[in-house]
């Protein structure tokens, strides 16, 4: 299976592609290959290398994959190919190398469901002659008759590897929460301190500004303070 032995396939893939696409739309392939010096076979698995996910949406994705897995593998490198098609405005106004390799980077406005359809329709047309040579190589798994194919044998390397990516990432998220909550209850910390603080030097400034009273009974006089303009009786 395609997927079970992915990356693996992807020069038979690309040799399969290949020559599809000059059949569709041979001006694309040379605006490609002379103009964005880019060979028609890697511009093709660029889209595969990482799963159409980098020029779709995560919608537009799983509605895609939804008719891969319940579908036969050549519908979905038709739809590669009804996609390139799609995209071929776009695609012809690209002057360089550069440009290209950012049109990869990021999902661009597309119609899904009439891509969706173009892929059926060229999946659905008969086999061309070369394609019986470049088949030979595919590993094709039988038609899955409409329900989702099983992945038994999907690399276990890249399933760990995404479990260890996920568990990085959520010890990385556990650490910033805790390092948020430290320093709000440091700043709330040092809040009350600074009010502590405030209220202290306050109390002392009253205390040391407040005039002195005079003392009963003895019948002396007390003086205020300096300034103050008043004298105990």
């Amino acid at each position: 299976d395609y997927f079970s032995l992915y990356p693996k396939s992807g020069l038979a893939v690309s040799l399969w592609l290949g020559p599809m696409l000059r059949r569709l739309d041979p001006e694309l392939v040379r605006h490609l290959e002379q103009q964005l010096h880019c060979p028609v076979e890697s511009f093709l698995w660029s889209f595969l290398v990482n799963d159409c996910s980098a020029v779709l949406s995560v919608p537009e994705w799983l509605q895609l994959f939804d008719h891969v897995l319940s579908h036969p593998l050549r519908w979905y490198f038709c739809f590669v190919l009804a996609y390139s098609l799609a995209l071929r405005p776009t695609l012809l106004s690209l002057r360089t190398p550069g440009e290209l390799s950012r049109f990869f980077g990021h999902a661009h406005p597309v119609n899904l469901p009439a891509i969706l359809r173009s892929a059926h329709r060229l999946s659905e047309a008969p086999p061309l002659p070369f394609e019986e040579h470049y088949a030979q190589r595919l590993p094709v798994p039988a038609d899955a008759g409409g329900q989702y194919r099983a992945l038994p044998e999907f690399p276990e390397i890249l399933v760990n590897r995404e479990r260890r990516l996920w568990r990085e990432i959520h010890c990385r998220e556990r650490e910033l929460r805790q390092s948020r909550d430290n320093m709000i209850a440091l700043h709330r910390l040092m809040q009350r301190r600074e009010d502590t603080a405030a209220y202290s030097q306050a109390v002392l400034r009253a205390t040391v500004e407040a005039p002195v009273l005079p003392l009963g009974g003895g019948g002396e006089a007390v003086e205020g303070p300096a300034g103050s303009g008043w004298e105990a009786e």
